[in-house]
């Protein structure tokens, strides 16, 4: 699926918002993530864009993806 072009990323708060509220609520179904959604776009401060369930789960996905540091450099 192509991004939209004129959509914006997510940046390093909207990220920090979406961890917290996954922590918060650990949404399983449908109908948790619709609460995960209407959270992140109604949480005091925010003017970005709204975002969508499949928006906020993809960058869900993504995140789980990165890789984790180990500590061991070598």
């Amino acid at each position: 699926m192509a991004k939209s072009c004129n959509t914006k990323n997510f940046t390093d708060e909207d990220t920090l918002a979406l961890a917290k509220l996954l922590l918060a609520f650990a949404p399983q179904g449908h109908d948790e993530w619709e609460i995960v959604t209407q959270s992140y776009n109604t949480r005091r401060g925010y003017n970005g864009p709204i975002r969508t369930l499949e928006s906020l789960k993809n960058k869900w996905r993504t995140m789980r993806l990165i890789k984790k540091p180990t500590g061991n450099a070598t």
